[in-house]
């Protein structure tokens, strides 16, 4: 008997009768009693544009500025994201509440990322990656929007892949941005931008587009997209409200006792409550495994994935596997459990992550005895039903403070290391070709056309490009653009 199922249909049992008690004292409510509709919140992405025509047109960086006062002046329980792009597309700034400590001073360390020195301005990059993360992170009963920043036209160095580009922006793109009920915002700064490609794109998505001629003009288009985003969830609110039908219920007469509706209730709440209470207990991934720690930096054997989503980094506030080393970032990566697939991202770490010693872009699908390395410190993944390894001899003592960067000549594990080793030639048996689901792990809907040499793992077409001759993904083409010259 699946107990776990029985007791399921049981919870769910008492949730429905908790529900039909609730469903009397709602028609106990007097006349002319009703509750207002709360207002929306917001989650909302930047896109900002780094190219380096932008030092020219913005000399005294007032965009960042602008985009520090945006975010500023949010309502409560907003959350804020931030995408800088140019040759590459990077997520500065993952969704934050608003209402989080060190939510201004997230903000500032994301935007000083911005130094207009970038090459070429892939538009369609940044708008992806902003639904991407409204998508993944961004709560469906909020006003979602992303808001587009640049001085330029979409621009990656090829003519033919500039229009491939324009027309996913225009179609794909604004077609899933519609489907998500997500905003799109454009604006156009000076007149060398690409005002019809924004107009287009906002137009059909539901949202606006502005011209900004003048850098001083910048703050001021800031706050006219706030308020009109605003105005919308004010507009979505009342809309709600006055499509409400009001119940009423006459009075009972005088002359008949009153039912003691106070107790059924409290008696009905008290069901929910514990309707709620064992769903969340049972509310755990279905396949179970533990990440093994080869270098015994934690301290323990082994640390078991018992959460849909885990974190991994220094403090121990935000983290469910904490390793305390300088060298690893405060919020170093996540590993999330999606059905029975198990998917890594780094959060932006100051030295990274890997999988089997190779850096991994965006997010990576893992695989049973994956080795994976935060920074120089190894776990190896097992799934249920697989023998474990023994652990490796203790590591180095706790070091405090902030993340210190490594020095690039010692990043690297040492080529001796034997589980390295193994999972590299593993990675380089992988034909180029060999597809594994047939589904882009990026854009899951879209069928994969590769497998990217460098990462190993399935991309459809937009998520692959060349670069020095070779196909690569647009996250390895990426970082191995952004790496130092040998």
């Amino acid at each position: 008997m699946n107990v776990r199922g029985h007791w399921s249909r049981v919870i769910k049992s008492a949730g429905l009768a908790a529900a039909l008690l609730v469903w009397p004292c709602a028609l106990s409510i007097p006349f002319g009693q009703a509750h207002g509709a709360q207002a929306r919140t917001l989650d909302v992405v930047l896109v900002l544009d780094n190219s380096g025509s932008m030092k020219k047109n913005d000399p005294e960086a007032l965009m960042g500025k602008a985009a520090a006062s945006f975010a500023a002046s949010l309502p409560a329980d907003s959350r804020l994201g931030i995408v800088i792009f140019d040759q590459a597309v990077r997520l500065a700034l993952a969704l934050t509440p608003e209402s989080s400590a060190q939510f201004r001073a997230n903000v500032a360390k994301a935007l000083q990322g911005i130094d207009y020195r970038g090459q070429w301005t892939d538009i369609a990059g940044g708008v992806e990656r902003a639904l991407y993360e409204l998508r993944q992170q961004g709560r469906a009963d909020a006003e979602r929007a992303v808001i587009v920043f640049t001085d330029g036209v979409l621009e990656t160095g090829n003519a033919a892949k500039d229009a491939e580009r324009s027309r996913w922006l225009r179609e794909n793109l604004t077609a899933e941005a519609k489907g998500l009920g997500i905003r799109v915002f454009g604006i156009a700064f000076t007149e060398g931008a690409d005002f019809q490609l924004l107009q287009s794109v906002a137009q059909a998505s539901g949202g606006a587009h502005y011209r900004v001629l003048a850098p001083a003009d910048i703050a001021g288009v800031f706050e006219r997209v706030r308020t009109r985003i605003q105005a919308h969830t004010s507009e979505d609110v009342r809309k709600r409200t006055e499509a409400a039908p009001i119940v009423t219920q006459p009075s009972p007469p005088a002359a008949q006792p009153a039912y003691p509706w106070t107790w059924v209730f409290g008696l009905a709440l008290a069901l929910s409550v514990l309707a709620w209470a064992v769903l969340r207990l049972y509310a755990r991934p279905a396949i179970r495994a533990h990440l093994r720690d080869l270098g015994s930096v934690t301290g323990k054997e082994r640390y078991a994935l018992r959460r849909k989503l885990t974190r991994i980094g220094r403090d121990p506030r935000h983290n469910d596997l904490v390793i305390a080393r300088d060298t690893v970032s405060a919020q170093h990566a996540e590993i999330e459990i999606r059905g029975a697939s198990f998917y890594l991202r780094d959060l932006g770490s100051s030295n990274h992550t890997y999988v089997n010693g190779r850096q991994i872009g965006a997010e990576h699908v893992l695989k049973h005895t994956d080795t994976v390395r935060f920074d120089a410190f190894e776990f190896e993944l097992a799934i249920a039903g697989y023998a474990a390894a023994p652990a490796q001899p203790p590591g180095a003592a706790i070091t405090p403070g902030g993340t210190r960067l490594r020095d690039p000549a010692h990043a690297q594990v040492p080529a001796a290391a034997p589980a390295a080793a193994r999972a590299s030639g593993a990675a380089a048996a992988i034909a180029p070709t060999q597809l594994k689901t047939g589904k882009c792990n990026v854009h899951s809907a879209w069928d994969a056309v590769a497998v990217c040499p460098r990462c190993s793992t399935e991309k459809c077409a937009q998520c692959m490009t060349q670069r020095n001759g070779a196909e690569l993904c647009v996250d390895c083409a990426a970082a191995l653009a952004r790496a130092p010259t040998q």
